[in-house]
């Protein structure tokens, strides 16, 4: 089995967003910052990113993989860069200013603009977001598992 996820790269949504088949892990997946495991070595990698802000220089490759498995959705990324900046410690605070890796997880395709969005800066920040018409509340929030 193995999940479709689109991929919303830009903050416009394009004629067709590029998609990513993300599959089941086969062995567990180690939370450690390394991307040593067995399970990684098999996730495909994706790193066809497009920036709408982009007009010149120097692209520095970012690879993701992602797995998932009956719990947990896993998302790994391999940035280079050769002039990493960081200042933003709020929590929620504005981290894409930052030198950052953001997912924009949009459950249902048919309603692509409703999405819960993951930030994190290169010095650890996160930023949590929902938008969809469903939600009341704040546009932060703390989702369960996520620190």
């Amino acid at each position: 089995m193995r999940i479709h996820i689109l991929l919303l790269i830009a903050t416009r949504l394009m004629a067709q967003p590029p998609a990513q088949d993300v599959y089941r892990t086969p062995s567990r997946v180690v939370i450690d910052g390394k991307l040593d495991d067995l399970a990684w070595h098999q996730a495909p990698v994706f790193s066809d990113f497009h920036f709408n802000d982009w007009k010149e220089g120097e692209k520095e490759k970012t690879d993701a993989r992602m797995l998932w498995d009956d719990k947990n959705l896993y998302v790994a990324y391999y940035c280079r860069d050769k002039h990493i900046s960081a200042y933003v410690t709020e929590r929620h605070g504005p981290v894409s200013k930052d030198d950052c890796v953001e997912i924009f997880l949009s459950p249902n395709p048919q309603k692509a603009r409703n999405y819960y969005t993951f930030e994190i800066n290169a010095i650890g920040t996160m930023l949590n977001r929902c938008r969809t018409d469903w939600w009341r509340g704040p546009a932060t929030w703390e989702p369960e598992g996520v620190t």
